[in-house]
Order: structure tokens, then C-alpha cells, then sequence
């Protein structure tokens, strides 16, 4: 979907904290390593998150400044992927080969690499019967415990 350039934002969002994440990392920054380096000091090498899906349900008052529903809100301003009855996120095959991918890399480097599973999600959120993605999360939640089986480097 695209959007117009001049999608207005409530200023309710402005005030939530939202966490940038990079394609070389996270800066969420208790998944990065430090590792020690000869002469530069230490060495930074960062964690990485990774999303079954996005969304869930607000369960307690402590989600009222949900950094994740906070970001959604700023990436995708016009779906509603959080609240009991609304949907969810869901992403494609090429999503899915990020954790081979880092597997492969920490694999290779000697090193596991650290994952954030679930920043913008419940994982373990069970959905009400009738719910209209009730079925893809119960299969994708099946395909990411598959996938975190897997990955020995992680």
C-alpha cells in the first residue's frame, strides 16, 4: 500500500519511544557482543531481531506505551494490527530466510549472533476462536518454533 506523503501522524505518537532497527543490526543494545579488539578498544558487533509476525493484544496497563505499537503506528499508519480483534502483520518467504542467513553467518564467523525474537509481537498470544487470522499466526508460531530448533549458531 502506498501512502501519501503527508500522512498525519497524531501527536500522541510523537510522545511514545520508537526503536530503529537497521539491516546490520539492532540498536536495542543488550543483543550486541562486545568483543575485545587489539588496538581500537572494543569491537561492537550487533544483535539482531527477528518478527514472526507483527501486532498483538494489549493485555496489561504497562501496554499503554508500547514502543512496538508505536512503531507500527509511525511504519504502517493506516493498518490496525494491535487489539484483541485486530489482525496482524504477517510477512513472506524471503522474511523467514533471515534467520538461516544470520545462522549461517555466526556459523561461519565462530561466533553466535543474538536475536531478539518477538520485538513486535506476542509469539505466545493465543487469539479467540473465530478470530480472522487465528489459523496463520497458529501456523507461522508452529514455522518459527521450527526455525528457532534449527539454528544452532543463534
Amino acid at each position: 500500500m502506498k501512502l501519501k506523503a503527508k500522512t498525519q501522524v497524531p501527536k500522541s505518537w510523537l510522545k511514545r519511544p520508537v526503536v530503529t532497527m537497521y539491516e546490520d543490526g539492532t540498536n536495542i543494545q543488550w543483543t550486541w557482543d562486545y568483543l575485545s579488539s587489539d588496538e581500537s578498544g572494543t569491537l561492537v558487533r550487533k544483535g539482531h531481531t527477528f518478527n514472526p509476525w507483527w501486532g498483538c493484544t494489549r493485555v496489561s496497563p504497562a501496554c499503554d506505551f508500547c514502543y512496538a505499537d508505536a512503531t507500527a503506528a509511525c511504519k504502517y499508519p493506516l493498518e490496525k494490527i494491535w487489539g484483541a480483534k485486530a489482525g496482524r502483520r504477517f510477512f513472506g518467504n524471503d522474511h523467514w530466510k533471515i534467520l538461516p542467513r544470520l545462522d549461517k553467518r555466526a556459523q561461519r564467523d565462530g561466533l553466535p549472533i543474538k536475536v531478539f525474537v518477538a520485538s513486535m509481537c506476542d509469539y505466545l498470544e493465543i487469539l479467540h476462536k473465530g478470530h480472522k487470522k487465528k489459523e496463520q499466526m497458529e501456523m507461522f508460531r508452529g514455522f518459527l518454533f521450527d526455525q528457532m530448533s534449527e539454528r544452532r549458531h543463534l
